[in-house]
């Protein structure tokens, strides 16, 4: 008996039809290696900016460890406290025995400076320059071993904290031997000036 024929076109339709092969889209692969390559770029781009940064960063904390001083005398380009960095600059280049410090000037830095000279804290001050290029020279006072006249400061008023004291309240500073600098309606004072004119004011800063 022909099985085969008792079949016929049966066979070919039970028979599992082949999977069919789809070709793969070459635009859309590109299209991904593309997005995939730019990805990486980036990631590697922030790396390195994070890496740069972070090393930018050590190095000026290294350089503010090592040179404190350093610091000090150059300042900084935004200071928001004026008087405080003028006088922080006067004790720490006595301190190294610098003989001239140069500030960026000020009438009111000019006014505290010679007031200083008056009081016998610094040898000398001078205006030099033009227009937003003045500065303030002031010549630091040493004894005849070398010993900076300037031996300490504290700034008492600050810029987000005003602190005045009227006659009575003014007090010597260290017992006599150093001065309270005050900002009065009469202009800058000492401490033992204020008191003989009986005028009180901001107190600036002790000096000693």
């Amino acid at each position: 008996m022909d099985y085969y024929a008792l079949l016929g076109d049966s066979i070919f339709k039970i028979w599992p039809k082949r999977a069919s092969f789809t070709k793969p889209n070459s635009s859309r692969n590109s299209r991904a290696a593309k997005c995939d390559a730019a990805s990486s770029a980036a990631v590697r781009a922030a790396l390195c900016a994070t890496s740069t940064c972070a090393a930018s960063a050590s190095a000026k904390k290294r350089s503010k460890d090592t040179f404190p001083e350093l610091k000090n005398l150059l300042g900084n380009s935004m200071v928001n406290d004026p008087v405080g960095d003028f006088i922080i600059r006067l004790t720490n280049a006595g301190a190294i025995k610098k003989p001239v410090v140069s500030v960026p000037f000020s009438n009111f830095k000019m006014a505290i400076a010679e007031k200083l000279v008056a009081a016998g804290y610094v040898s000398a001050v001078e205006k030099k320059g033009k227009k937003v290029k003045k500065t303030l020279d002031v010549t630091l006072k040493y004894d005849h071993q070398g010993s900076p006249r300037i031996q300490g400061v504290k700034r008492i008023s600050k810029p987000g904290r005003r602190l005045y004291k009227s006659v009575l309240e003014i007090v010597p500073v260290r017992y006599g031997k150093g001065s309270l600098i005050l900002s009065t309606p009469a202009g800058v004072k000492t401490d033992k000036e204020a008191k003989a004119e009986k005028v009180g004011g901001e107190a600036l800063f002790e000096i000693w």
